[in-house]
């Protein structure tokens, strides 16, 4: 899970927020996030096995997401909790 723990003010700053080469049981993982004017944009990379259940990114409101996108391409794998990305490296583009 990505992002679970992350201060609102954190993501929510006008330069966003990164994390660099983070060692985790799967490999390294790198990210960024960063606020739009309808959401967020997050940069997810790294030297890194994706799990059998995906990398899950947590989503950052408590209301549904109008739109994900990853990599360009809309995706219906998501909740009102987390989306899962299954590729790396991601653009994930979040709309509200």
């Amino acid at each position: 899970m990505i992002g679970a723990g992350l201060y609102r003010e954190w993501i929510d700053a006008p330069e966003g927020m990164a994390v660099s080469h983070l060692p985790t049981y799967y490999g390294d993982l790198s990210y960024e996030i960063q606020p739009t004017q309808s959401g967020y944009r997050v940069k997810i990379d790294g030297d890194l096995r994706i799990p059998e259940g995906k990398i899950k990114l947590k989503l950052f409101r408590e209301n549904l997401s109008k739109e994900i996108k990853i990599n360009g391409r809309r995706t219906d794998t998501f909740t009102i909790d987390f989306v899962r990305i299954s590729v790396l490296p991601a653009v994930v583009e979040i709309y509200y």
